[in-house]
């Protein structure tokens, strides 16, 4: 039997996020900020009880308003 990957898997879904959200920060572009913000509101709506996505979300804020990102 063949080994396959649901596109839905939430820890796939985490990965990317966090890597749309890392792009953001380091390009500093409009577009890539976009494309983050839009996948850390769809993890927000589909697993709202993780504090991973409001925290990314976070990042984004600070970036966006100059304060920069805040990593542990």
């Amino acid at each position: 039997s063949r080994l396959t990957r649901s596109p839905r898997d939430p820890a796939l879904l985490d990965l990317q996020e966090q890597l749309l959200v890392e792009r953001a920060l380091r390009s500093g572009s409009g577009v890539d900020a976009d494309a983050a913000r839009a996948a850390v509101q769809a993890r927000i709506e589909l697993d709202p009880g993780n504090p991973l996505h409001p925290r990314l979300m976070g990042e984004l804020d600070r970036a966006a308003t100059g304060g920069g990102a805040a990593r542990p």
